[in-house]
């Protein structure tokens, strides 16, 4: 069995099939090997934060890290625990789900949903932590990280338009799910920084099939979640694929995925393309209204996030620039906001958070474009948001 391990739970004696890269170098280490010295635990420990290890091949004495408790029938409480700490054991979760799908080619159905349903408890008690927790991406990210992403996305604007609670279970596990056929996509055309030609174009979109044959194999998903597969690349003026469907003949869920995926694309940087605000993403949505988008749900979706969403940067109007972490329902334009940056461009000593709709005087003067932020600030600014969300906003 492929286990993801992290770093830190290495032994010697353990067989690892595949380390996942980042920008860091891994040249030293060759895939599918087993752990011969604590020297090479070292070494993978300085390098990189997870990794891959085939149970069959060597020893498995580390545990595998603990799952929040979840309600069995998906009905009570919240998961305790921080949302950071949630939305970091779901992309764990899935990553073991997508990686073992990548080799065996079905979906650990159970697995899936049980991280849908610790989701959508926590977004229904409070969407905030998680929706900021979202906007804290990487161009390295991983499929299962983006899958999390769109789910919460979705499931929040499932709340919003007043989705059952019994049904948004199922619109948050398509989400979750809707590009498990890329698992299938060659890398090279997943990771290609120019434009695809025809044939490359061809092979990506059959991820669509490839995702609803792998759901088949699992026996493990509904129709309505099968549609979400099948249609949300299809587009409401008929332009869209696989099938070329119009408006209402896409249904609702796979219209509103549509909407959310394509959201969180644009606000993370792609190789061929550098991230978007979350405020000019929206505005880019609202111009393919009535083309690509159901107008409705566009309207909705940016009445959900709201014009300054979580994890907008922003400055304001006493020249600090801050990232907005939170968004109260009945002020959106006074959100709770850390500071990054003082009036002189300075860091703050410590994460330093102002409640616009506590502070008189003080408002949001302008979104800022992630690209206008020096690069150096990305780690203590991630750094400072799990911090907040680990000790404050507690689920």
């Amino acid at each position: 069995m492929i286990k993801r391990f992290p770093v830190e739970q290495l032994q010697v004696g353990m067989y690892v099939c595949r380390i996942e890269r980042g920008w860091v170098d891994t040249s030293f280490w060759s895939d599918g090997r087993t752990i011969d010295s604590e020297a090479e635990l070292c070494r993978l420990r300085e390098c990189c934060q997870y990794v891959y290890v085939d149970t069959a091949k060597g020893s498995d004495r580390a545990k595998t890290p603990t799952a929040p408790a979840s309600n069995v029938d998906g009905q009570g409480d919240a998961p305790q625990g921080s949302a950071a700490a949630l939305y970091r054991h779901s992309y764990s979760v899935l990553e073991e789900v997508f990686e073992d799908a990548r080799l065996g080619g079905s979906i650990d159905g159970n697995a899936a949903r049980a991280v849908v349903r610790d989701l959508t408890l926590s977004v229904l008690a409070d969407s905030n932590a998680l929706l900021c927790l979202t906007s804290l991406k990487d161009k390295h990210d991983s499929l299962a990280r983006k899958s999390v992403n769109v789910c919460i996305l979705t499931l929040a604007f499932g709340k919003a338009i007043g989705i059952p609670k019994a049904t948004l279970h199922d619109l948050g596990l398509g989400a979750l799910l809707h590009d498990v056929g890329m698992l299938q996509v060659p890398d090279e055309i997943l990771h290609k920084t120019d434009k695809m030609s025809a044939e490359e174009r061809a092979v990506l979109e059959k991820h669509v099939l490839y995702g609803l044959r792998m759901l088949a194999a699992s026996r493990a998903c509904s129709e309505s979640v099968l549609k979400i597969v099948h249609c949300h690349h299809e587009w409401v003026d008929g332009s869209g694929y696989p099938q070329g469907l119009k408006a209402n003949a896409i249904g609702l869920f796979p219209r509103m995925v549509s909407i959310v995926s394509v959201y969180e694309a644009l606000t993370r940087e792609r190789g061929y393309s550098k991230p978007l605000s979350p405020a000019a993403a929206l505005r880019h949505l609202y111009g393919l209204k009535g083309v690509q988008f159901d107008a409705r749900l566009v309207e909705k979706f940016i009445s959900t996030l709201g014009i300054y969403p979580s994890g907008c940067l922003v400055k304001l109007s006493s020249g600090e620039i801050a990232q907005v972490v939170s968004v109260s329902e009945q002020n959106r334009l006074r959100p709770r906001v850390l500071i990054v940056l003082d009036a002189n461009g300075r860091q703050p000593p410590s994460p330093l958070t102002r409640d616009l709709a506590q502070t008189q005087g003080l408002f949001v003067k302008q979104a800022v474009e992630p690209a206008q932020l020096p690069d150096y600030l990305w780690s203590p600014l991630k750094e400072n948001i799990n911090k907040l969300e680990d000790d404050s906003c507690r689920l």
